[in-house]
């Protein structure tokens, strides 16, 4: 799985994916001590998915202003299925 973060043209931050989530996402956590991203899922016995990226500096400061953030998964460079969930900023 691939997962880009981009801030699209109206100024909202949104997490792109080329492949389908295992789940419904119920919320992002953004960890700033350590720049990385986890999806919470919506069945709570879903364990957290810990995304394999590290947020880009210029995405800090986005990221840690966000209340939610747009979670999108992509197919040939089209939306499929896309929605906000509220982003949860976690450490200082």
């Amino acid at each position: 799985m691939s997962v880009d973060i981009v801030i699209s043209k109206s100024g909202n931050v949104m997490l792109a994916s080329n492949e389908p989530f295992p789940d419904d996402i119920a919320r992002v956590e953004f960890y700033m001590d350590t720049k990385l991203l986890v999806l919470g899922f919506e069945d709570p016995a879903a364990e957290g998915m810990l995304l394999n990226m590290e947020v880009h500096d210029s995405m800090v400061k986005p990221l840690s202003e966000a209340a939610s953030i747009y979670v999108v998964y992509m197919e040939d460079n089209s939306p499929v299925v896309g929605y906000d969930v509220p982003l949860v900023q976690v450490g200082n």
